[in-house]
């Protein structure tokens, strides 16, 4: 799935990259302004939205990092 992403970067203005092994995580979480969604693992079916300008602040500074450490 994330090669058929590669393959269109250019034509969505995007960039995708590969996290290592050791990094990868079960589930994920969106950043947008002070709100976070952090969504679990697939089969569990749940998310939950945070407003919180600490927490979105942190954990754009782990997604930096992560980024920096990626192929």
């Amino acid at each position: 799935m994330l090669e058929d992403y590669q393959e269109t970067d250019a034509q969505e203005n995007r960039e995708t990259r590969t996290l290592k092994p050791e990094m990868m995580m079960d589930s994920s979480f969106m950043i947008h302004d002070n709100t976070v969604v952090y969504s679990g693992e697939p089969d569990d079916h749940y998310a939950i939205e945070v407003k919180s300008p600490s927490l979105a602040r942190a954990l754009k500074i782990m997604f930096n990092n992560a980024w920096k450490n990626t192929e």
